[in-house]
């Protein structure tokens, strides 16, 4: 800790020299510039040199002339004219920036001749609120396409811009003109006909959309987004929301990865029309925005329950709903699951539901209210934000059967993850703390997590880990001063990471699994732990991908896996033994020997 605190203190223009006497006065209050040069073995004269150059700077403070004894005081004089300092840099690059792209701009039009695309081009973002320029700037998207076309259509806009589609994509035999352009959308007796006309040139997909919105993604390199208000097939009476464009990656970035999930879901567009041409039942997907139909339509299909009802509900919702739930489910033999943010403003009402349904606290869920009956139908009500709070504006309905099933299978994940009412009671009426499961999304986290849950165990840490798992297990800690504490690890033992399960063994005692597991299980005695699985594994903590990963204090779930833990580790081999077991590979080693030995003596 001193260390990290005088490296602290270098970043605002103290020496060593000077850090080290004011770490000492922090720590050890009131103190003579002789006790201080005997503490630290410096000179007198250089005590007090320091201890005036602190006084200057205002860290000092004289609390008493005889003898002459120094206190620490406050570093607010030490940091704050750094950062008014960098302030001031920073504020004078920006003008810097903006002065320089202007010039920048003024001599790229005077040049002649030199082509746009040689042009670094800015990445940002338009607003764009009038209808004419929405249209416009999709007209020029368009007309920049070289390779790639991905659009998100509503169920008419793409009648609305067949014509245009054709114009700009379609050749004179009727086949695209360009490497690949895909639809998504919902195939529907209003647009079949248009559908089947284009899926001869281009790559159509059927999906029900959550909501009414369209995206225009680019060759990857601008998208558009754009919400729809009012669907028709009639240009002039169609309204928008404002559109938002970007050639931003990050942004681009998240629409192609919402394309491509509902992509890799949709259905073939000649699967949609034959299912709508032979009369079989169609899966119906609609938007719903008048209020009192809303109401209607989520009380009666409630009333069509005739095996479960699964209800997730906004926190300020959970009074409103609480009636529309049949009270005599339970006789009826159907089963009613509520999960919702339970606080002291609802907790009333959902204790009034939980007397004829199962009831559980979930975090978060902030963005809509649904209800699935019987795994068949759905019913999800949107909200929008504003300083007022949420204001319901619309509804999605759909009997959709893949998109109800993924629906119901990710609540069901959620319900499961969720805490019981009768433990989010005492919590807000007694202060018990609530157990939960977090879901970490990001690499640089997972391995935050990672050290904080090593940092903070006392007694035992225990890992379960996949084969490449084991060299970047080996890779995180290697440098690190770690706890005395005890460290098991299981994993399969090969020859891929035998180096690094030698090197691990300064640290854990090691057994070997004969299954990859293909996930990582951490373990603190925090009463913590840590779940990652992976679609991209490897021992370069740079490059590996998570598929999943959550950290979790439940106990039960901690209480399980230390079970299973053990349960394997009882079983499995020991490292020493498994050695015996391995063919010799010398030439196939993963860790340079050479390397390591001049690492060890640089230590």
């Amino acid at each position: 800790m001193p260390a990290d605190i005088l490296a602290l203190f270098s970043e605002f223009g103290l020496d060593k020299e000077a850090g080290e006497v004011y770490l000492h006065l922090l720590q050890a209050g009131r103190r003579t510039a002789n006790e201080i040069a005997e503490s630290l073995h410096l000179t007198s004269r250089a005590s007090n040199d320091v201890l005036r150059e602190l006084s200057k700077k205002g860290l000092a403070k004289h609390i008493s002339t005889n003898p002459e004894t120094f206190l620490a005081a406050y570093p607010a004089p030490l940091i704050n004219p750094t950062i008014d300092k960098e302030t001031t840099k920073l504020q004078h690059l920006s003008d810097a920036r903006d002065e320089l792209l202007e010039l920048w701009d003024v001599e790229r039009t005077k040049a002649q001749g030199l082509p746009l695309e040689w042009c670094p081009i800015e990445e940002g973002f338009s607003v764009l609120y009038d209808k004419d320029d929405i249209i416009n700037r999709r007209l020029e998207m368009f007309e920049a396409t070289e390779k790639r076309l991905w659009i998100i259509s509503t169920e008419f806009w793409l009648p609305r811009w067949v014509k245009v589609l054709c114009d700009y994509f379609v050749d004179s035999v009727g086949r695209c003109k360009i490497e690949e352009l895909r639809i998504l959308l919902p195939v529907t007796q209003s647009n079949v006909d248009v559908v089947k006309r284009l899926s001869t040139c281009f790559n159509i997909r059927h999906s029900p959309m959550m909501s009414n919105i369209a995206i225009v993604i680019s060759d990857c390199k601008e998208a558009m987004y754009t919400g729809v208000k009012k669907d028709l097939d009639e240009l002039e009476t169609v309204e928008l929301t404002p559109s938002l464009w970007s050639n931003n990656s990050g942004f681009i970035e998240i629409q192609s990865s919402v394309f491509q999930t509902l992509w890799e879901r949709g259905i073939e567009s000649r699967f949609r029309i034959q299912e709508i041409e032979t009369g079989k039942p169609v899966e119906v997907t609609r938007v719903i925005t008048d209020y009192q139909e809303i109401v209607r339509d989520f009380t009666s299909l409630i009333n069509t329950a005739q095996n479960e009802i699964f209800l997730w509900i906004r926190g300020e919702a959970v009074p409103v709903l609480a009636p529309l739930i049949p009270k005599d489910a339970r006789q009826r033999g159907i089963s009613v699951i509520v999960m919702a943010e339970i606080n002291k403003d609802n907790l009333q009402a959902a204790q009034d539901i939980a007397q004829y349904a199962d009831v559980r606290h979930i975090p978060q869920i902030v963005h809509s209210t649904g209800v699935i009956i019987d795994q068949q139908a759905m019913q999800v009500l949107l909200y929008s934000f504003s300083d007022k709070g949420a204001e319901l504006y619309n509804s999605i309905y759909t009997n959709t059967q893949s998109f109800v099933e993924t629906q119901h299978s990710m609540m069901e994940d959620m319900w499961h993850s969720g805490i019981e009412l009768r433990y989010r009671e005492q919590e807000l009426t007694a202060g018990r703390v609530v157990q939960t499961i977090q879901v970490i999304k990001k690499r640089e986290n997972v391995y935050k997590a990672f050290y904080e849950m090593l940092d903070r165990s006392k007694n035992e840490f225990n890992v379960i880990q996949t084969r490449m798992g084991v060299k970047r297990l080996y890779n995180l800690i290697k440098d690190r001063e770690m706890p005395k504490i005890i460290y098991r690890l299981l994993a399969p033992i090969e020859n891929v990471n035998i180096e690094e399960a030698r090197l691990l063994t300064k640290y854990f005692e090691i057994r070997h699994l004969e299954s990859e597991t293909g996930a990582g299980i951490f373990i603190s005695d925090d009463d913590k732990l840590l779940g990652t699985s992976y679609i991209y594994d490897t021992g370069d903590v740079d490059n590996v991908i998570y598929k999943s990963a959550f950290k979790t204090d439940i106990s039960e779930f901690i209480f399980i896996e230390k079970e299973l833990f053990n349960s394997f580790w009882y079983k499995a081999t020991p490292l020493n033994i498994r050695e015996q077991e391995l063919p010799v590979d010398s030439g196939k080693g993963v860790i340079d020997a050479e390397k390591l030995e001049k690492r060890q003596g640089q230590r």
